[in-house]
């Protein structure tokens, strides 16, 4: 079994934290060892969730979780995305799936962020990052797709399953060893 760093397993919360602490919230996300709950109406809502990550937002308009759309590449979301727009990618690896943050800033251009393992650059940048000789990290990605999330707002129960306020940091050293799918 593969010790791992709980922050680095759970994209999904991570995402969702980063997006609330632009907005101003000072949250940290939980770390993925206490993602254990006795109430198994909780505990499948969670797993739904986690699957769908769209559905812990809504539309305060028209009250809908907004809608994962297909993408067809990078390039395509870099055109669609406007200036202070803020998005969640999805797409999958030959792992698992992987959802990261996405936005266009006046200065900065289209940046791709990853809080699972903390970069931040031009997308264009992100995805061309060289991982092994004549492989690059975009030629690991499918199945693109993306849904927008800074003009929504968040269903809060759901928001206190995935994130925490950083004086109520446990200590981690009372859970066991997380051990991630496919190690």
């Amino acid at each position: 079994m593969k010790v791992v760093n709980p922050y680095t397993c759970d994209c999904q919360a991570l995402v969702v934290t980063y997006e609330l602490r632009r907005r101003g919230y000072d949250l940290m996300a939980r770390p993925a060892l206490m993602y254990q709950f006795d109430d198994t109406e909780l505990s499948q809502g969670f797993a739904v969730m986690m699957h769908a990550p769209n559905l812990i937002w809504y539309d305060p308009i028209i009250k809908t979780p907004p809608d994962i759309l297909p993408l067809e590449s990078i390039d395509e979301l870099a055109l669609r995305c406007q200036l202070g727009e803020r998005y969640h990618l999805m797409f999958d690896t030959p792992f698992s799936t992987h959802i990261i943050n996405v936005e266009r800033d006046q200065e900065l251009g289209f940046m791709a962020y990853d809080p699972a393992g903390g970069s931040f650059a031009p997308a264009e940048v992100f995805f061309s990052r060289p991982l092994a000789p004549n492989l690059c990290y975009q030629d690991l990605i499918s199945n693109l797709r993306y849904y927008r999330v800074d003009h929504c707002e968040i269903f809060p129960k759901l928001a206190e399953l995935l994130t925490m306020r950083r004086q109520d940091l446990p200590d981690l050293r009372a859970f066991s060893p997380l051990k991630c799918w496919g190690d």
